[in-house]
C-alpha cells in the first residue's frame, strides 16, 4: 500500500527501491502510480487523504506515468480515505487527460471526482477519455481482462476529442457503480461514456 502525503505532482526519485518517494521524500499520487506500475504483478492500493491533486507536469502520449496523464497498469486501486468523492478531487489541469489505463489489470477508482481531463489535440491521435482512457491492452497473455469499476465517484468537466468526454473503454470491461458522471464533452460520440471496439460496461445506480 502507498500512503499519499502530498498534493504536488511530482516523479518517484527510484521506481526500483519499493518505496514511494520524491526528492524531497513526499509521497505524490504520481509517485505512487509509477511505484505500482514498477509491480504491475501485485496488488496495491493508493490512499488519497483529502485535498485537489493537480497534474502539473506536461507531456503527452508518454506511457510511463512521467508526463502528463496518470497512467496505470496492472491491479491497482486508488480510493480517498473520506466517504465524499468531492472531498478528494484529481485534477488534470486540462494538460492531458487524467488517468489512462494502459495495460492489462484490474483498476479501481473510489470516492474521488476526476476532472479537468484534456485528451484534445493528444500526439498520435490518442484523443479518447478525457477522464479515464482504457486502452488498455484487451487481453494478455494469460487471458486476463482489462478490467475499469468506477465507484463512488464523480467524473466532470472533461474534455475528449475522438470520442469518450468522460470515460472511454475499448478492448476492456468497466463498470460505473453509484457514481455520477457529469458535463463531460466530445468532439465525437459519447460526451459521458464512450464503448470502443470489444468493449463492455454495466453502469449500477449512476447519474
Amino acid at each position: 500500500d502507498f500512503n499519499v502525503n502530498t498534493t504536488a505532482d511530482t516523479i518517484d526519485r527510484d521506481v526500483n527501491d519499493s518505496i514511494c518517494a520524491d526528492v524531497d521524500d513526499r509521497c505524490s499520487l504520481r509517485a505512487a502510480v509509477m511505484q505500482a506500475n514498477q509491480r504491475a504483478g501485485e496488488a496495491h492500493v493508493i490512499y488519497l487523504p483529502a485535498g485537489i491533486y493537480t497534474l502539473s507536469i506536461s507531456g503527452r502520449a508518454e506511457h510511463y506515468g512521467r508526463t502528463g496523464d496518470l497512467d496505470v497498469s496492472g491491479n491497482i486501486t486508488i480510493t480517498s480515505n473520506e466517504s465524499d468523492p468531492a472531498r478528494t478531487i484529481v485534477d488534470g489541469g486540462g494538460i492531458d487527460r487524467v488517468f489512462e489505463v494502459v495495460g492489462p489489470g484490474h483498476v479501481t477508482f473510489r470516492f474521488i471526482t476526476i476532472r479537468n481531463g484534456n485528451a484534445l489535440n493528444n500526439a498520435f491521435n490518442y484523443a479518447s477519455g478525457g477522464g479515464i482512457a482504457v486502452t488498455g491492452g484487451g487481453m494478455s497473455v494469460n487471458g486476463q481482462t482489462t478490467w475499469l469499476l468506477v465507484e463512488h465517484c464523480i467524473i466532470r468537466d472533461n474534455r475528449g476529442s475522438a470520442s469518450g468526454g468522460g470515460i472511454d473503454i475499448t478492448n476492456a470491461k468497466g463498470t460505473s457503480r453509484d457514481t455520477a458522471i457529469l458535463n463531460n464533452t466530445t468532439q465525437g460520440g459519447g460526451g459521458g461514456v464512450s464503448v470502443g471496439l470489444a468493449g463492455d460496461v454495466f453502469i449500477v445506480n449512476s447519474t
